[in-house]
């Protein structure tokens, strides 16, 4: 099954679930009228005369439309329009959204009066909203109402305004502090207009009088400098506007190349630093990076301080990940964190460059093979296993496999390594497991054998190495 299919399976499960999550998170504070307004497709009082259930057609379509970024609404509700003021004329319109609780869904209720910012294809009637915009009852719409009845007496065009955001990490793991930088040069660009201009004295900047429609707002940073947003791009309606801002930081890299035993370059390797003072500890502190194909890497942005670089510093990568195939090795290229050397990063925007981390040989791949029994030794037939790397912090990253018709099954596992095999089945409303064998890659390790016995999932040794039990991934 591809990967965008069980997306879009895993999407339509989440939509049906009547269970929620917990919360729904749309960020800090939110738009001001102004703004609300510019970015809908259409804003409208109105009445909600009917609520039901999206009808899903086939995965295939669905996938489609998951593929072609079209919104997938569970919900959909029919207002009837007493006052529109952008979009649309009176009549009816359809607007969907959520259930509610974790996938912000506004939960509108029948009857009731609202103030609606709508987005999306209105031409071809398909709009959403949420409870991160400034949808609300009319009774609370104090604040909208008085700009939207303002709209006729506005000037024409639009606004697009905003500020740029040096963010300063001072005490690690603290949030990051902000300033706004002053005389900082942006481009607006859209709508055969190209405006140069820089931040003023208070570090914002504001261009009014602009034609409503699509535009491109971008900041061009020095070397030094980084942002994951270079560029903005804004939609405004006629008498509304746009706050751009970008937030910035200071470009602390790393780069280097890291090589294998024989002095080739290895692509696609899975690295990681963490903090100096981190080594050992149970939870560090961490960020990744990947070699290209002439294994070379980049970390980037960091902040001042020093740096363990590695493989394998967080145990097992994803399956298949080449970081697997070597042991934990630290730079320059040592076994044990307190012969690594540290690497500093002593300011913002400093790059620390031509390293060169020496892998060891490859470890020796060994292949096991295994059966699941049930208690009456037949086969145990799509049970799956799992399998963790033991390591002296506990047990590291599971993965699983599923056995054949014969219960038989093959793991992968690097020699002299230590593992911890398990084995579940779903035997009608209950799920079984085996007691877990602990084991060691080696050439003499020929098979292993599991025996389905005991209900429920409790591991013995899982507890006595201080983990609790995570579902196996396929």
């Amino acid at each position: 099954m591809s990967s965008k299919l069980i997306c879009v399976l895993c999407l339509l499960f989440a939509m049906l679930c009547t269970e929620r999550a917990a919360a729904c998170s749309c960020g800090s504070g939110g738009p001001e009228p102004c703004e609300a307004y510019g970015r809908a497709s259409a804003v409208f009082v109105g009445t909600v005369v009917s609520i039901k259930q999206r009808k899903f057609d086939s995965v295939e379509v669905e996938r489609k439309r998951a593929d072609a970024g079209e919104r997938l609404s569970p919900l959909v509700y029919t207002f009837a329009v007493q006052n529109s003021f952008s979009g649309m004329f009176g009549g009816e319109v359809e607007v969907g959204s959520g259930r509610g609780g974790g996938d912000c869904g506004y939960e509108f209720i029948q009857g009731m009066q609202y103030v609606v910012y709508a987005y999306g294809d209105l031409p071809n009637n398909r709009l959403w909203t949420s409870t991160c915009t400034r949808t609300r009852p009319v009774a609370e719409a104090d604040e909208d109402l008085a700009f939207l009845r303002s709209l006729p007496r506005r000037a024409s065009g639009v606004t697009i305004s905003g500020a740029v955001f040096m963010k300063y990490h001072s005490v690690e793991g603290a949030q990051p502090k902000e300033k706004r930088i002053l005389r900082f040069p942006l481009v607006i660009d859209g709508e055969g207009v190209r405006r140069e201009l820089r931040t003023d004295a208070e570090g914002r900047y504001q261009v009014t009088g602009l034609k409503a429609g699509s535009y491109v707002v971008k900041v061009t940073l020095p070397d030094e400098l980084f942002t994951h947003r270079d560029e903005r791009k804004v939609a405004i309606a006629e008498r509304g506007c746009s706050d751009v801002s970008f937030y910035v930081e200071g470009n602390g890299r790393i780069s280097g190349k890291v090589l294998d035993a024989d002095g080739q370059p290895v692509p696609k390797l899975a690295l990681y630093l963490i903090r100096a003072e981190d080594a050992g500890a149970e939870h560090p502190q961490w960020t990744n990076a990947s070699s290209d194909e002439e294994g070379q890497f980049t970390f980037r942005p960091l902040a001042s301080g020093r740096y363990l670089l590695g493989v394998r510093l967080l145990g097992l990568s994803a399956p298949g990940d080449v970081a697997n195939r070597y042991p934990l090795t630290f730079y320059p290229g040592v076994s044990d964190a307190a012969q690594a050397t540290p690497i500093t990063v002593s300011r913002a925007g400093e790059h620390v460059s031509g390293l060169v981390l020496q892998l060891p040989q490859r470890l020796t791949e060994r292949t096991v093979e295994g059966i699941v029994a049930l208690p009456n030794n037949r086969p145990a037939a799509k049970a799956l296993v799992s399998y963790q790397e033991i390591s002296k912090t506990g047990l590291w990253a599971s993965y699983g496999v599923e056995t054949d018709e014969q219960g038989r099954f093959k793991i992968m596992m690097y020699e002299g390594f230590n593992y911890l095999v398990r084995a579940y089945l779903k035997v009608g409303s209950r799920q079984m497991h085996a007691e877990p064998a602990e084991v060691t890659a080696s050439a003499e390790l020929k098979s292993i054998r599991l025996t389905i016995s005991e209900p429920g999932t409790t591991c013995e040794r899982c507890r006595n190495l201080g983990f609790r039990q995570s579902r196996p991934q396929q």
